[in-house]
């Protein structure tokens, strides 16, 4: 019947260590089948749109989101739409999104909403989440120099310029006429009317909302009426 304390034992920590292989950092595969079809957002405006998809691998480990990019191939040209643009897309069973101007400011498309420009080269990149900075499918594109009426105008200085006159019936028609002196790479006309808008940014901005081609002829007079109807 000894007085003395019992001193506890120190416990050994070396068995409850963990010494298995930490795990190993497995991307997403990349989907395959990336396509991107061209249309027009607002004609008026002459603003374009993007509806890219693909097809989600069917191997590896699983996407739980993706991140879009469209990547402007034409840095040093004004004639295109050099602002890069990226989306995290959160939802994985998705398989298209839509490329499309930015939200409109004031009921009006300011001129940086324009993401995509007729006449220019894209890259487009889709990077399936889980994502190691290496593995993503990627696509170049060329957008046609036109796109359901909304056109490059690259090639505008070529063009000879129309004398161009306007007279005012009344409050709802106006008879537009134009004189050409030569007829030289040219196949039709473009008319467009509508009331006058000035942007967030203090620019002149159209909301055009009259539309009509107008065929070359044998002549060198053309007229046409607007009316303010639509009609």
């Amino acid at each position: 019947d000894s007085d003395a304390l019992d001193i506890p034992a120190g416990r050994s920590t070396s068995s409850m260590r963990d010494y298995s292989p930490p795990e190993m950092f497995i991307p997403a595969a990349s989907p395959t089948n990336l396509s991107a079809t061209i249309s027009a957002y607002n004609i008026s405006s002459k603003l374009l749109q993007l509806n890219v998809s693909w097809i989600p691998s069917k191997d590896g480990v699983p996407a739980s989101s993706y991140n879009l990019h469209v990547i402007p191939l034409n840095e040093s040209d004004p004639h295109c739409a050099n602002e890069p643009y990226y989306v995290f897309i959160e939802d994985a069973n998705r398989t298209h999104w839509l490329v499309s101007p930015k939200p409109l400011v004031m009921g009006v498309h300011e001129s940086n909403s324009r993401l995509i420009a007729p006449d220019c080269s894209y890259r487009i990149r889709l990077e399936a989440n889980p994502h190691d900075g290496k593995t993503y499918t990627e696509l170049d594109i060329k957008i046609p120099d036109c796109v359901e009426r909304i056109c490059s105008c690259r090639h505008a200085s070529d063009l000879p310029s129309p004398k161009l006159q306007v007279e005012q019936i009344d409050n709802q028609a106006l008879n537009i006429t134009w004189l050409l002196a030569e007829h030289r790479n040219i196949s039709s006309f473009i008319l467009r009317a509508g009331p006058e808008v000035i942007s967030g940014t203090h620019s002149a901005v159209y909301n055009l909302s009259w539309f009509r081609s107008v065929p070359v002829s044998a002549t060198d007079m053309y007229h046409e009426t607007y009316l303010a109807s639509g009609a």
